[in-house]
């Protein structure tokens, strides 16, 4: 079993890198074939993220308590912190929760752009005077 764990931990931030051009040429083609980009389109790069980051802190979690790594140690200004298993934890779901978060943020604010340029372009067409 540990040996899975291990391998999922090693393995996720190869996986989430895949993914994540996997949907970014996605994106890519929604925006060239539609010229407009819709929510779910725009999500999908931040929740493979999120739920990458889940992973690798539940996959780390177990790990770390079976001794199989050493604690996380950030180093900021000459002053170590170390997390316990359980901090590393809540700081990869987190994380993970806050990029999700993000990403609704930056698809809504998107398609409001897209929405409302559309509305523009449509009034101004329609409008003969304006030429």
């Amino acid at each position: 079993m540990i040996r899975f764990v291990l391998f999922v931990y090693d393995a996720v931030p190869w996986l989430a890198l895949a993914a994540l051009t996997a949907s970014a040429g996605r994106v890519v083609d929604e925006r060239l074939r539609d010229e407009r980009l819709t929510s779910p389109v725009l999500n999908l790069p931040f929740g493979i993220v999120a739920v990458g980051l889940v992973i690798r802190g539940f996959a780390g979690y177990f790990l770390e308590q079976q001794a199989d790594i050493p604690h996380l140690t950030l180093s900021l200004l000459s002053v170590e912190i170390t997390f316990q298993p359980g901090q590393r934890l809540l700081g990869f779901i987190v994380a993970g929760i806050v990029v999700s978060l993000v990403g609704v943020r930056v698809a809504s604010q998107v398609t409001e752009d897209v929405e409302e340029e559309n509305v523009a372009g449509e009034e101004s067409d329609g409008d003969p005077e304006q030429s």
